[in-house]
């Protein structure tokens, strides 16, 4: 029993250590793939992914105005107002207001709902009495002139619609100069990493499914027995192509010239 376990343990080392040194002779490859795997994402990326510019503003949440306005704030209020964050962030997620946005933006009165509610994302900020609208398009203009649309918007219909409470614009809207999607750089990173770990996973299939003998050891390995003899591999000496066994085992080599 402990013959086998020991018999099973020098197996598994010997394939790992197989497993290893093929990997580090292969290592050229799984590099050539990681690469051209990253040059393919890089060329998709470039080409079929359209650039996104974002702009986003946000609004500061307070519960009664009596008591801001006199300085004094409890904690019954700082409550409330978290709370009624998550309210208003839905309101700001209505058709009333996508409405009323829509309205707003003069040149572009052929904006669909959907198509709005397509590039906003409305965030409760966590444990703050913050909410963050942003908004994403391939245009940077219109993504800055939505996301005024909304600061225009939002305070008034929030406040007509919940008849209490306030809202206040805590960061205005600017006009995107750079994308901020795709990540370019970061999208090609994986894809190198992903065409690294293929490669890896095919070698290494490759090499567990293979059950060619090379050597004395892949012998042993397979079959357990003890390997007590080789027959060495002759290689003549450059100038010769041909040899034979004459009497006595001797090897003799014809000359490749003479034989032509």
């Amino acid at each position: 029993m402990i013959d086998n376990q020991n018999n099973t343990q020098n197996s598994n080392d010997f394939m790992a250590e197989k497993i290893i040194k093929i990997m580090i002779k292969k290592i050229h490859i799984i590099l050539l793939s990681g690469l051209i795997a990253a040059f393919i994402v890089l060329i998709a990326v470039s080409v079929f992914v359209t650039p996104e510019y974002q702009s986003h503003t946000s609004f500061y949440i307070y519960n009664t105005s009596v008591s801001y306005d006199s300085g004094t704030i409890s904690n019954n209020d700082l409550q409330a107002a978290e709370n009624l964050a998550t309210t208003y962030s839905k309101i700001l997620g209505s058709n009333t207001v996508f409405d009323s946005v829509i309205d707003n933006l003069n040149y572009k009165k052929d904006l669909s709902r959907k198509e709005l509610r397509d590039i906003i994302k409305v965030d409760v900020i966590s444990d703050k009495q913050l909410i963050e609208v942003s908004v994403s398009s391939s245009d940077p203009k219109l993504s800055y002139e939505v996301a005024e649309a909304f600061v225009r918007i939002a305070p008034k219909e929030i406040v007509r619609i919940t008849k209490g409470g306030g809202v206040e614009v805590v960061d205005q809207p600017e006009i995107a100069t750079e994308k901020t999607s795709p990540k370019t750089f970061y999208n090609t990173f994986i894809g190198f990493i992903a065409g690294i770990f293929i490669a890896f996973v095919i070698l290494f299939i490759k090499i567990i499914s293979d059950k060619t003998i090379y050597s004395a050891e892949d012998i042993s390995e397979k079959t357990d027995l003890t390997v007590i003899g080789q027959i060495p591999e002759i290689i003549p000496p450059n100038n010769y192509r041909y040899w034979s066994l004459r009497e006595g085992g001797l090897i003799y080599y014809d000359d490749a010239q003479e034989t032509e």
